[in-house]
C-alpha cells in the first residue's frame, strides 16, 4: 500500500508540475488471450455419437434408486432430532418421503413436530421483524406435508 501511495503522490507532483511522467510500456508476461472463445474448437466434439459425448455413465433415476440414495444419505436421521428452525420443511422433505413409502408413525409424527417448530420460529421472526420472507421453497413443501399427513394422519 506503501508504495502503491508514494508512486501515485510521484506521479501526481509530476504532472503539476508540467512534466510528462515516463511511464514503462505495458510488458506481456503471457500468451495472447481472447475475449471469446474460439468454438471452432467444439466442432469435433459435436460430430461424435451420443454415447461418446457423455463420458459419464448416465444412469435412470427412478422413484427406488432415489430412495435408496435418501437411505444412504443420512438425511433420515433428522426423525431423530425434527427441530430446524425456518429450514425445517426442506430438510425433513427426505422424512416425508419416508412417512409416505412406509408409512411408519415415527416419521409423520416428526414432520409434525417439524411444522410446529417452524410455525414458531415463524411467529417469532414475524414479531422481531414484523414480517418474514418465506414466500418460496417453504409454502410449498408445506401443502406436501399436508396433504401426505392429512391423508394418513400419524
Amino acid at each position: 500500500m506503501r508504495h502503491t501511495t508514494t508512486t501515485i503522490v510521484l506521479l501526481s507532483a509530476s504532472v503539476l508540475c508540467g512534466g510528462e511522467p515516463e511511464l514503462p510500456q505495458p510488458l506481456r508476461v503471457g500468451p495472447p488471450t481472447f475475449s471469446m472463445p474460439d468454438l471452432q474448437r467444439y466442432e469435433q466434439y459435436a460430430r461424435q455419437p451420443p454415447e461418446k459425448k457423455h463420458p459419464i455413465p448416465q444412469h435412470e433415476i427412478t422413484r427406488e434408486t432415489y430412495y435408496l440414495w435418501l437411505t444412504d444419505s443420512g438425511h433420515l436421521r433428522y426423525v431423530e432430532k425434527p427441530q430446524h428452525g425456518k429450514y425445517g420443511p426442506r430438510h425433513l422433505l427426505p422424512v416425508l418421503a419416508r412417512y409416505v413409502r412406509t408409512g411408519e408413525e415415527e416419521y409423520g409424527r416428526a414432520c409434525m413436530s417439524m411444522l410446529k417448530d417452524y410455525h414458531r420460529s415463524l411467529d417469532k421472526r414475524i414479531e422481531q421483524q414484523s414480517w418474514h420472507h418465506d414466500y418460496m421453497d417453504e409454502p410449498t413443501l408445506i401443502g406436501l406435508y399436508r396433504r401426505y399427513l392429512a391423508a394418513r394422519p400419524p
